[in-house]
């Protein structure tokens, strides 16, 4: 029941305007939070969908996601440019989306391995990207709050495998 619900949402989402009240421009926020919901719904009930639906989630969950790595809108906070401009915090957020996306598609969509290898060296490097070495965090502990937590997912999957971010150590002169 729980699946073949999810299964109509998932499909649903799937009918908005890509660039309408959904936009990466109307609000990145919610954007990214559709698009990796997407990924990580895909991920749970792939086996409860046939191949055409398969295709149609999947070719919707790319194209929100190669926004989300180059909006074409004018938007500036993006992966993209997180390579010259570390301090954009709505990057930041869009890097922890594309990889959940990219977890979640791996082995279905050709360019989650790209994303992985290119941008998983630089969101382990770069996260935390407002803290220092007291740990404060320079946007306050609202957003130091609602960021760590977001961020607990990703921890946990890099826990198990890859790197141990709760454990992880800066260099001293890590922001000069």
């Amino acid at each position: 029941e729980a699946g073949a619900y999810a299964k109509k949402a998932l499909l649903s989402v799937c009918d908005w305007d890509i660039y309408g009240t959904s936009s990466y421009v109307a609000h990145d926020t919610k954007f990214r939070d559709v698009v990796a919901n997407m990924a990580f719904t895909y991920s749970y009930i792939n086996d409860l969908l046939s191949e055409e639906e398969k295709e149609r989630v999947l070719s919707v969950i790319k194209e929100r996601a190669l926004i989300l790595e180059h909006p074409t809108e004018g938007i500036m906070d993006s992966v993209f440019m997180l390579k010259n401009s570390p301090y954009m915090s709505h990057g930041g957020s869009a890097l922890k989306a594309l990889l959940e996306i990219a977890f979640s598609t791996y082995g279905d969509l050709p360019e989650a391995e790209r994303w992985l290898r290119e941008y998983l060296p630089l969101y382990i490097n770069y996260y935390p990207n407002w803290g220092r070495e007291d740990g404060g965090w320079s946007q306050g502990t609202g957003y130091g709050q609602l960021n760590l937590t977001d961020e607990k997912l990703n921890f946990t999957l890099y826990l198990n495998g890859m790197v141990d971010m709760y454990r992880k150590k800066k260099k001293k002169n890590y922001y000069n």
